[in-house]
C-alpha cells in the first residue's frame, strides 16, 4: 500500500491531466483512430531508446569516465567552476539537461566539500543548471520539448540550429562573465581520474547511440532503432531497460490526448488568433507554471509558428524551479548537501535565471526574432 501511495505522488500530475481528459474527452468527440494518431508514437520511441542507452552509458562508468577525465588534474577555483558549468553545458546537447546535472551536480559538490570551499557550491550549481538548460537548447536531443518540436513540425536539422544557435552562443558568452565571479587566486585538486572501461561495452553502447541519432535526424526509422536497444540491452542488462524515465513517458501520453480533445472544442477554436503575434510571451509565462516541456505539447496545438516556440519553451525553462524540470534535479542534490544554504541557493537561482531570461527576451526582441 506504501508503495501504491508513493507511485500515485509521483504521478500526480499524469493522474491530474489524464483526468482532465476524462472529463473533457464526452464533448470532444474523435474516434479511437483518431486519439491513437495522436500519441506520437515516433517521438516516444525516440524518447525511449536515447534514455535507455544513456542509462546504459551512466550504469557502466562511460559519462563519470569521460568528466573525470576531462577535469584537469590541478586548477583555480574559478577554472574548476568553468570546466563543471561547462561540462553541463556541451553534455547536455547530447544526453540532455537532465542526465548531465545528475552527472556532474553531486560531482561539483563532493569536490567543493574535499577542499573545503563549500561557499562556492551555490553559486557555481546555479551556473551548472542554467547551463545545462540552455545548452541543450542547441540540439533536438537536448531535452524532451525539443525533441517534440523537432517531431511534431518535422523541422528540418540546419533551420533547427539556426534558430538555437545564435541564443545558444550568446548564452555561453553571458556564463563565462557570470564565471568571473568566482577567485583565481585559489588553487585545488578536482578529483583522480576514473577506473579502467570496457572497451567492448563502450563501443556497444556507442553505436546505439549513433543509432539514436540516426532516428532522431530521420536517416534511421525509429522502430528498427528501438529494436536493435532491445536486443542489445537484453543483452547486456535487461532491468537497463527500466532505466528510462516511464514518468515523462506517461506525461507525454497525458499531454497527447489532452491536447487532442482539446483541440476538437469549440471554445477553443479561437485560440490560434489569440496566439498570434505572443507565442513567446504565451510560452514562456506557461513554462513558469507548468514547465516547458508540457507548455511546447500544449501550444502546439495552435501555433504553426515552431520558431517562436522552440525559443519561448528554451529560454521559458529560465525562472522558476519549475521552469525546467531538470531544474528540480539541482535544487533535490543542494537540499541534501547544502541545508543550510537553501535559501540563499534559491534566491540566487531565482535571481539569476530572471535576470537572463529578461536579458535574452530584450535581445530577442531587438533583433525581431519575435
Amino acid at each position: 500500500m506504501h508503495l501504491i501511495k508513493q507511485g500515485l505522488r509521483a504521478n500526480a500530475d499524469i493522474l491530474a491531466v489524464l483526468a482532465l481528459f476524462a472529463a473533457i474527452l464526452p464533448f470532444s468527440g474523435g474516434s479511437f483512430s483518431f486519439y491513437r494518431e495522436s500519441l506520437g508514437l515516433p517521438l516516444l520511441c525516440k524518447l525511449f531508446c536515447i534514455m535507455t542507452v544513456v542509462a546504459g552509458m551512466r550504469e557502466y562508468g562511460i559519462l563519470n569516465f569521460l568528466v573525470r577525465h576531462l577535469l584537469p588534474a590541478e586548477c583555480s577555483l574559478r577554472r574548476l567552476g568553468v570546466s563543471l558549468t561547462f561540462g553541463c553545458f556541451f553534455l547536455s546537447m547530447a544526453v540532455t539537461n537532465d542526465v548531465s546535472l545528475i552527472m556532474l551536480v553531486p560531482l561539483t559538490l563532493e569536490i567543493l566539500r574535499r577542499c573545503g570551499h563549500l561557499e562556492c557550491a551555490v553559486w557555481i550549481v546555479t551556473l551548472q543548471t542554467i547551463a545545462a538548460n540552455m545548452g541543450s537548447m542547441l540540439t533536438p536531443m537536448g531535452n524532451p520539448q525539443n525533441l517534440f518540436i523537432f517531431e511534431h513540425y518535422h523541422v528540418r536539422a540546419a533551420n533547427f540550429l539556426q534558430v538555437t544557435l545564435p541564443v545558444t552562443v550568446a548564452c555561453a558568452l553571458l556564463l563565462s562573465l557570470a564565471a568571473l565571479r568566482l577567485p583565481k587566486d585559489i588553487r585545488i585538486v578536482p578529483a583522480a581520474a576514473a577506473g579502467h572501461l570496457s572497451v567492448r561495452v563502450s563501443l556497444l553502447l556507442g553505436a546505439l547511440f549513433a543509432l539514436c541519432l540516426a532516428a532522431v535526424f530521420r536517416a534511421l526509422r525509429p522502430e528498427i532503432a528501438l529494436l536493435c536497444v532491445l536486443a542489445a540491452m537484453n543483452l547486456l542488462k535487461g532491468r537497463l531497460l527500466l532505466k528510462a524515465d516511464f514518468h515523462l513517458l506517461g506525461l507525454f501520453v497525458a499531454l497527447f490526448l489532452l491536447t487532442a480533445a482539446l483541440s476538437r472544442l469549440e471554445a477553443v477554436q479561437a485560440l490560434p488568433q489569440l496566439l498570434k503575434g505572443h507565442v513567446y510571451l504565451a510560452s514562456v509565462l506557461l513554462s513558469q507554471a507548468i514547465s516547458n516541456v508540457p507548455a511546447a505539447v500544449l501550444l502546439s496545438h495552435w501555433t504553426s509558428d515552431w520558431q517562436t516556440l522552440l525559443l519561448g519553451v528554451s529560454c521559458g525553462g529560465l525562472g522558476t524551479l519549475i521552469a525546467s524540470m531538470a531544474s528540480l534535479i539541482s535544487w533535490r542534490a543542494v537540499s541534501r548537501e547544502l541545508k543550510d544554504s537553501l535559501k540563499s541557493y534559491f534566491w540566487t537561482f531565482t535571481l539569476a535565471n530572471a535576470a537572463l531570461l529578461l536579458l535574452l527576451s530584450a535581445a530577442l526582441a531587438a533583433s525581431g526574432a519575435i
